[in-house]
């Protein structure tokens, strides 16, 4: 029988960036004949990454097959499963696609850190079995149109749901869990603790074109959250690169060019992201450059904008068990 590691298992090979190759087939054609009894055995002696996961493995069998979980491995069955929901790591050992890796997490995950998680999986960034980020800028595993339409062809799946619940808050392109966290930030619903400013664009590409190109310094410029309509864009300034009077010159360089192509630049500091009355006033200064005001009208907004903190400024990708 194949080995198919899916749920917090497929979490982990994918965080690896582990290579796989698509798999057309559907579950049946994964699965050899065979005994179950020695798939935690064939787990730990795997060709592909996967022997480094964690324990215990969790795996995906026949629901005809007799299971009992134990401190190594935990069995799973899913009683629907589209063709392409597999992804090949070796001979025999398969892990099942992002899509379906959220869709299973979806059942035990709390509605922030599914949406957290769809933004790494949506996202240029992973993290490590410790915990710490991988500023690797790896493709995307997946995006929120691939996302909604898996959701789609599973409408009334167990765990779907909930994915789909999420689906609205998850933007995609994210290159760091900041970037992450300040979108949720400002973007999600007052009723998860966001401020519910409109959704921007993460990393969006700016071409200057042939009018402006000769006055400024770049081909293009990434910018971290930018409002097209608005014209605004926020930039994140981490503390994890140098500060120096050379970077200085260069991040106002920068935004003296993006002003000349009509953005206006607002920077968020690393200080005001993690302080919480800092980061409303700068919520505010953001509303109004996007002509509105920041008004809450919700019950119990600030436990739940603390819990919406305490969630996406964790500082690791751990996931609660």
């Amino acid at each position: 029988m194949s080995l198919i590691f899916c749920h917090r298992s497929a979490v982990g090979l994918y965080r690896m960036d582990c290579p796989t190759q698509p798999f057309r087939g559907g579950l049946d054609r994964a699965w050899a004949r065979g005994d179950a009894s020695d798939l935690p055995a064939r787990a730990r002696a795997c060709s592909s990454q996967a022997r480094y996961l964690e324990r215990p493995y969790h795996l995906l069998v026949p629901s005809s097959v007799k299971r009992r979980s134990t401190a190594e491995v935990v069995y799973h069955s899913l009683g629907r499963f589209p063709s392409g929901a597999l992804r090949q790591l070796a001979p025999g050992e398969f892990v099942v696609s992002p899509e379906c890796c959220l869709m299973q997490m979806a059942r035990s995950m709390e509605m922030l850190e599914l949406v957290k998680l769809g933004y790494e999986f949506c996202g240029r960034y992973s993290f490590d079995r410790q915990g710490a980020c991988l500023f690797d800028e790896r493709d995307p595993l997946t995006d929120p149109v691939r996302l909604g339409r898996f959701a789609a062809r599973m409408e009334g799946a167990y765990g779907i749901r909930h994915l789909t619940r999420a689906l609205p808050h998850i933007i995609g392109n994210s290159f760091s869990p900041a970037e992450t966290a300040t979108a949720m930030l400002l973007s999600l619903p007052h009723r998860y603790g966001g401020f519910a400013i409109e959704r921007p664009l993460l990393n969006h590409r700016i071409d200057p074109g042939a009018r402006h190109q000769a006055s400024v310094g770049k081909a293009y410029y990434l910018c971290d959250l930018f409002w097209p309509e608005a014209q605004v864009a926020v930039e994140y300034d981490s503390d994890l690169c140098h500060t120096g009077p050379e970077r200085i010159a260069r991040d106002a360089l920068r935004r003296i060019d993006l002003t000349r192509l009509g953005v206006t630049v607002l920077t968020l500091t690393k200080g005001q992201l993690y302080d919480p009355w800092a980061f409303a006033r700068f919520a505010g200064t953001l509303a109004r450059s996007l002509g509105g005001q920041l008004r809450v009208r919700c019950g119990g907004f600030e436990e739940r904008h603390r819990l919406l903190r305490a969630t996406v400024l964790s500082g690791s990708g751990a996931i609660r068990r």
